[in-house]
């Protein structure tokens, strides 16, 4: 039985027991299955960017190379064409500066577009850095990535 039809199954028996649980569609449930697939796709391919999972090679703006270790704080991947992603901004920015995740623009070459977002999302000025991705996992951003037990 897959994800989607075990839980499906889950819901309705509590839906028994309390009518007043809202019913999930089985079309929410596939789709919510296929995201979580889909972040654990954009997190193999993030790693297979790194030679150990903990870490995640990314460039600071200048085109230095820069190594992110997870273990210390996570990563938020978003992209400058992604309105979820502004709102995931907006919202890091209201975190203190030094308990921000790490900040990673992807899907963009243009890094005035990533600092003018940056900076309607009240960011203005903090560290970023920046990983291609395949334009494939586009669907999959906003994300936020972190290491735990030898995994993302």
């Amino acid at each position: 039985m897959s994800f989607a039809g075990l839980l499906l199954v889950v819901t309705s028996a509590l839906l028994f027991v309390n009518p007043a649980i809202p019913v999930i569609s089985e079309t929410k449930l596939v789709a919510a299955a296929e995201v979580n697939s889909g972040i654990s796709q954009l997190a193999t391919t993030l790693n297979h960017q790194a030679a150990d999972s903990r870490y995640l090679n990314a460039k600071k703006p200048d085109g230095s190379e820069a190594i992110l270790d997870l273990a210390i704080k996570p990563a938020l991947i978003w992209s400058p064409l992604c309105d979820h992603c502004i709102e995931a901004l907006s919202e890091v920015s209201k975190i203190s500066p030094g308990s921000r995740p790490y900040i990673v623009a992807t899907f963009t070459t243009d890094q005035t577009a990533v600092e003018q977002k940056m900076a309607e999302c009240g960011l203005q000025g903090q560290d970023y850095y920046v990983v291609q991705l395949h334009p494939g996992k586009s669907q999959y951003v906003p994300a936020l990535i972190f290491y735990k037990q030898d995994r993302w």
